[in-house]
């Protein structure tokens, strides 16, 4: 006999989690999701952009891009440069990854744009009176390593701690949402707008607020 969450042709979810009775809600009242755009694809990558959105389960709040001087990384700390992954941004189906890295805009130095990484989250945070934090990734292993060795080498502390990042993939997992998936030849990785709205989508699936 199966339980019926499990029973065949069921529409619940496969998990049914416990409503936690602490007087707010299970989820910030403000999450974020983060992006990269990189010139490799190491852990040691040089940076060009870091995109953040900021997010409710309503929809999307607002979006900050951040661009990097990448050459200055690595001439500092030889953060890798890929040819194979550059040439892949600069293609032309590939336009709004090669924006990140042509756009003329001013570039700010590592340790700066964690500063302003860190501004946009706490200031996202006070407008709602929210003290939690929450940063949704596609996968902490990748973009997660990125910026811990990218805060290392310029000494700054990133603003996010190790407890308070979500993974996408899992949320896909039991969700069953598309989050497709990147090889380099399928099409450029979800930016962080489109993380926000799979996240929120999720959240609807498994009825969690």
């Amino acid at each position: 006999m199966f339980p019926e969450h499990l029973a065949p042709g069921s529409a619940k979810p496969p998990f049914q989690f416990p409503v936690l009775k602490f007087g707010r809600s299970r989820f910030p009242k403000v999450m974020f999701t983060l992006g990269l755009d990189t010139l490799g694809l190491t852990p040691f990558a040089a940076v060009a952009a870091i995109t953040i959105t900021a997010f409710n389960q309503e929809g999307v709040i607002e979006t900050k891009t951040i661009l990097l001087d990448y050459d200055q990384q690595q001439k500092d700390f030889g953060r890798d440069v890929e040819t194979a992954n550059v040439r892949f941004w600069l293609d032309e189906q590939s336009a709004n990854r090669r924006s990140m890295l042509t756009a003329m805009g001013e570039r700010v130095l590592a340790d700066d744009a964690i500063s302003i990484l860190g501004a946009f989250i706490e200031t996202q945070k006070a407008k709602v009176k929210e003290n939690r934090t929450l940063v949704w990734v596609k996968g902490p292993k990748f973009e997660v390593s990125v910026l811990e060795t990218l805060a290392r080498d310029y000494e700054t502390e990133l603003p996010v701690s190790y407890q308070e990042w979500g993974d996408i993939r899992t949320l896909a997992l039991l969700t069953g949402i598309s989050i497709g998936r990147f090889d380099g030849r399928d099409g450029a990785e979800l930016t962080a707008p489109e993380k926000a709205l799979k996240v929120i989508e999720a959240l609807q699936k498994l009825g969690l607020e």
